[in-house]
């Protein structure tokens, strides 16, 4: 599995999944091979936030629509002329 390793001056690994990527904070001192153990060991929480990732983007809805308490609707530009009130 592909991801971005950052050290820092932490005390603590930790994962962040961004726009399906991976993300990795690590202390400087833990070993690699530690870093990979727990990221396999994490596998099934980062594929799911991946999954969650994806359906939240087909949630977005298009141009043209606008959701109004949890109902879609199509927006519809209509211009009136001044006197038509």
């Amino acid at each position: 599995m592909e991801y971005t390793l950052k050290r820092s001056r932490r005390r603590t690994v930790s994962l962040q999944v961004k726009d399906g990527a991976l993300f990795v904070s690590a202390p400087y001192l833990i070993p690699k091979i530690f870093i990979e153990s727990f990221i396999k060991s994490k596998q099934i929480w980062i594929k799911k936030k991946m999954l969650e990732q994806v359906k939240i983007k087909e949630l977005y809805l298009k141009d043209d629509e606008i959701m109004i308490f949890g109902e879609v609707f199509k927006k519809k530009l209509e211009i009136m002329e001044k006197n038509s009130l």
